[in-house]
């Protein structure tokens, strides 16, 4: 299965140590401006780093889009290509956004239930 992540979720996956599960079962796709958000710009975070050595072992693959404002109209953009099967976010407001528009979606918590049944 393909899925896209914004920061939100990419971040407490790593956090709760659940990120290593995630990338060896689905594929995961982020944006480029959600690495620059993750890993650039947080450089100094532990799990800042975690994420970039997934990057470099291609475990988390990064994508450019014509979207680079914000990290959710990113992923949104990435997924709205085509080629997805599922977004991950625990944006509220962003969620609201997807159901309004009928694009599967998936909080963290929700995908780790997901992959474990």
């Amino acid at each position: 299965m393909k899925i896209v992540m914004d920061s939100d979720a990419l971040i407490k996956l790593t956090k709760s140590g659940a990120k290593e599960l995630i990338t060896e079962n689905f594929d995961v796709t982020i944006p480029e401006r959600i690495y620059e958000e993750t890993v650039t710009e947080a450089s100094a975070y532990p799990d800042a780093q975690e994420i970039d050595r997934n990057v470099e072992a291609r475990r988390i693959e990064v994508k450019k889009t014509s979207r680079a404002e914000r990290g959710e109209m990113a992923v949104l953009d990435l997924c709205k290509r085509g080629g997805y099967d599922l977004l991950v976010s625990d944006d509220n407001r962003f969620l609201k956004h997807l159901a309004a528009d009928g694009i599967p979606y998936l909080t963290p918590p929700f995908l780790i239930i997901y992959l474990l049944h």
